[in-house]
Order: C-alpha cells, then sequence, then structure tokens
C-alpha cells in the first residue's frame, strides 16, 4: 500500500485465463476484482473481511497475454460492513467494474 493509501493491484494474464472466444474469461477478471476489494479493505481497516454481495460490469474484452491492472476505492464503511468499489483494465482501457458489499469482522 502506498503512502496515500492507494493500493494497486495486478496479474499478468495468459491462455488459462482465456475463453473459448479468445478473450479473457469473465470469471477470471470477477474473481480478481473479488480479491483485490477484499484484500484492500481488509489491509485497510486490519481485520478479516468476507464477499456478501458482488456486482459485476463487463465493458471490454481483451485477448489473453497483457498485464491486468485492477483499482479499488473504499465508497462507505460501518463498523460491520462496508461498500467497495474497483475496476480492472489493461493497457489503458477499462475491461470490467464491480460494486461490493463486504462483512468487516472484529478482531
Amino acid at each position: 500500500m502506498a503512502s496515500d493509501g492507494s493500493a494497486t493491484y495486478g496479474f499478468h494474464s495468459d491462455a488459462r485465463h482465456g475463453n473459448s472466444n479468445g478473450v479473457l474469461h469473465g470469471g477470471a477478471l470477477v474473481l480478481f476484482l473479488d480479491h483485490m476489494m477484499g484484500h484492500y479493505l481488509a489491509s485497510v481497516v486490519q481485520c478479516p473481511t468476507a464477499t456478501i454481495g458482488l456486482d459485476s460490469r463487463f465493458i471490454a474484452g481483451m485477448a489473453p497475454g497483457v498485464w491486468i491492472e485492477g483499482s479499488v476505492t473504499i465508497r462507505r464503511r460501518a463498523r460491520t460492513i462496508a461498500f467497495v468499489d474497483g475496476e480492472a483494465s489493461a493497457d489503458g482501457k477499462l475491461l470490467a467494474t464491480a460494486t461490493g458489499i463486504f462483512r468487516v469482522f472484529e478482531k
């Protein structure tokens, strides 16, 4: 995590992340979004978290073999629940977005 509280996540996609249409599989992008959003929230609140709900939207396709980068924003946080937004992009192109509701467990 950077000193300003932001964090960047990423992974290098390969053929395993593709679908039969020759583009990145939506499941790989949703898994990435869910993982980075939960990880970022847990690192900020210093408590375990769990996904309650995740709403994803696919914006564009891209062939496997590119670096996928993600960003996270905590929109609102209460004591035991948080609302988090995430974006995944590659080569400057927005691929998918997600909004998640997460349970925050106290230590």
